[in-house]
């Protein structure tokens, strides 16, 4: 295994610091917008690529959403409230929702790669 291949497995391995509230909302949304994309693309195609892809994209966020409401509780952030900063942030993230994405998708996807 070459030292950049272990540089990475030892980078996703790492212990990480707990969501805070805000990054957890963030991957939410960003795992919102890629399930939506991907259940299409795997309705339109269903081959069993795209079916994982869409399945992996709804583990992705439920990883988020439960880390979302974990958050929530350790910051003193009613659940009602936690829910509406999501929907805030998808309706802020709508209208640019692809370049959301593209700026987000990396960063969100190193914190919750084990969820897939």
């Amino acid at each position: 295994m070459s030292l950049v291949a272990l540089a990475l497995t030892a980078a996703l391995l790492a212990p990480q610091d707990p969501v805070t509230h805000e990054q957890a909302v963030t991957c939410t949304g960003v795992f919102l917008f890629a399930n939506i994309l991907m259940t299409q693309a795997a309705e339109a195609d269903p081959t069993p690529e795209n079916q994982e892809t869409a399945a992996a994209a709804g583990r992705l966020m439920k990883a988020a959403d439960d880390d979302r409401l974990a958050a929530a509780r350790r910051e003193g952030i009613a659940v009602d409230a936690s829910g509406q900063a999501l929907n805030v942030w998808l309706e802020a993230s709508l209208p640019d929702s692809e370049a959301v994405v593209g700026r987000e998708l990396d960063p969100c996807l190193q914190r919750y790669m084990s969820a897939i």
